[in-house]
């Protein structure tokens, strides 16, 4: 009896929230041939398919290409990076805008959150309206380029904000925040909610970008939401109920999606880089350190010294 009562216990331990991890749905470090067009890569995991690159303007010299890997403090990173090359309205008459697209496996389920997490740099500073850059949900079903939801490493807000959009439009970063125009490596993670639930749910995204010191100061121990929150480079929150036009699901048929659109600059291109991009169903899913949990084989050491108590203190 007791032993059946000891291997109920270690059972229980085992199937307890703490022993239960949301799914990675996606991930991409760009293991992929220095110089090689990214369109055709395919790739990462969790992903039906391979990249597809296209541009908006016919006839256009914008490119995607693999280039150097990006690296950010000690967060682990692999391989190479994507550069989206756009080429911009000052040095054209037009400004292009670049899209490279990718289908899912898997996607959210109902009442799932939905975050993501990739590493963004430009390499000359912008502090101009009309333009942004980032990656984005794009909707399969509507006309072309829209997007279901998404967040911004540059929105066009000016002054080098960022930010995130559940519909349409973008929310940006504070006025006032450090600016991520700086040539520098930022962090990027988003996190959505209310996907694929019924029609009528409120749909939020928040959207944090990290310097390598904001990385730093929480990484100890595991980054937790309440940690971005209160330490970060730029945040943005959105919240909207959807309309016909701002469906709230997400199927396999839509593709996550880097852009980069119009670049003001002065000259000929605007290059902006993507690496290490990873999604899932929670911020654990994310490849970042996490808060320890306790381990199966500490549980079951455990479980195992209270059943041979129990066995010694019977036999007396």
């Amino acid at each position: 009896m007791h032993l059946l009562f000891g291997a109920a216990m270690v059972s229980c331990f085992l199937a307890s929230p703490a022993g239960v991890r949301a799914a990675q749905l996606v991930s991409d470090q760009f293991n992929y041939t220095l110089n090689a067009n990214a369109g055709g890569q395919n790739g990462g995991s969790g992903f039906a398919g391979a990249w597809g690159y296209s541009s908006q303007v016919s006839g256009s010299i914008s490119s995607s290409k693999i280039v150097a890997g990006l690296s950010f403090s000690d967060l682990p990173v692999s391989g190479n990076a994507v550069r989206l090359s756009v080429i911009s309205s000052s040095s054209s008459g037009f400004g292009d805008t670049v899209y490279l697209k990718r289908a899912p496996s898997a996607v959210p389920g109902a009442g799932d959150e939905f975050w993501y997490r990739f590493l963004f740099r430009m390499d000359q500073n912008i502090s101009a309206n009309s333009f942004y850059a980032g990656m984005d949900i794009d909707d399969a079903e509507t006309f072309g380029g829209y997007r279901k939801f998404g967040s911004y490493g540059l929105s066009g807000a000016g002054s080098g904000r960022g930010g995130v959009g559940v519909d349409t439009g973008i929310t940006s970063g504070a006025v006032g925040s450090p600016s991520l125009s700086d040539t520098g490596t930022y962090l990027m993670i988003a996190k959505f909610t209310g996907i694929n639930q019924a029609a009528g749910v409120a749909r939020t995204g928040t959207w944090w970008a990290l310097s390598t010191a904001d990385y730093d100061a929480i990484k100890a121990g595991g980054v937790t939401e309440g940690e971005l929150n209160a330490t970060h480079r730029q945040m943005a929150t959105e919240t909207v109920l959807p309309t016909m036009l701002q469906p709230l699901n997400f199927t396999t048929a839509d593709r996550y999606e880097l852009r980069g659109y119009r670049p003001p600059i002065s000259n000929a291109f605007q290059n902006y880089d993507f690496d290490e991009i990873f999604s899932g169903t929670s911020l654990t899913d994310l490849n970042l350190p996490q808060v320890p949990e306790p381990s199966v084989s500490a549980i079951i050491t455990l479980a195992s010294v209270f059943l041979v108590r129990r066995l010694r203190r019977d036999r007396r």
